[in-house]
């Protein structure tokens, strides 16, 4: 209550306003109070919140694979195909790209699994991050001019309990994980709608101290020179 009467409450004893307030009809003038948004926080309708995490081993390509691929994948027309990781901004940089073949990649990944108070992206499957188990490194969409790819940053686990949509940083951690009729996973870049992670049934696999996974796919290294 700001005002009685038309009398501001802060300027009357307590004996005036209790006077004031039980007399007969009084006129009570109300005032909301305005709660205000720190800096840098986001709506809750525009983020995710970090509530559990599986311990898994994925078997998976170092690239992203359209949407388009995938489809043409379960009809048996063509092989999924890699994005160009050559483009206009590499090519003026010093750099040397190590090709492997017949060379996959299975590693131990903790799945921290969100919950989503984003609307609109529901139907797209359970919001993820994807972490190196026992270590700060995380997989990450990225897009340099059109060329979509996969990347390994390092990242305070702490600053990704919650993440909010509009956040340049954090948001291309983020993917969208659904479970293929075959057990393999589907990871939809949150930030790159269309282009996803997919794992693999693995072909041959050779245990020495950690699994490793040959199959007939190919990554590339990209080696940059330090520079002092």
């Amino acid at each position: 209550v700001s005002m009685i009467n038309n009398k501001k409450t802060q300027d009357l004893s307590p004996k005036e306003f209790i006077s004031l307030l039980t007399s007969e009809s009084p006129i009570l003038t109300l005032h909301q109070a305005i709660i205000v948004k720190e800096e840098g926080q986001c709506p809750e309708s525009d983020s995710i919140h970090a509530f559990r995490k599986e311990k898994s081993t994925l078997s998976f390509q170092l690239v992203m694979v359209r949407e388009e691929c995938l489809e043409a994948e379960e009809e048996n027309e063509i092989k999924p195909t890699e994005s160009s990781w050559e483009s206009d901004d590499m090519k003026e940089k010093d750099l040397v790209m190590v090709s492997m073949t017949e060379t996959n990649v299975a590693v131990d990944i903790t799945i921290y699994f969100y919950r989503s108070n984003i609307l609109e992206d529901l139907s797209r499957g359970s919001p993820v991050v994807l972490n190196f188990t026992g270590s700060t490194n995380f997989l990450k969409c990225t897009r340099v001019n059109q060329e979509v790819g996969l990347t390994v940053e390092s990242y305070e686990k702490e600053k990704l309990k919650d993440i909010c949509k509009d956040d340049p940083v954090t948001w291309p951690f983020v993917f969208y994980m659904k479970t293929r009729r075959d057990n393999t996973r589907l990871f939809e870049s949150a930030q790159n709608k269309g282009w996803f992670i997919r794992t693999e049934k693995p072909q041959v696999s050779v245990w020495v101290g950690n699994p490793t996974i040959r199959t007939q796919e190919r990554f590339c290294f990209l080696i940059y020179p330090k520079h002092n």
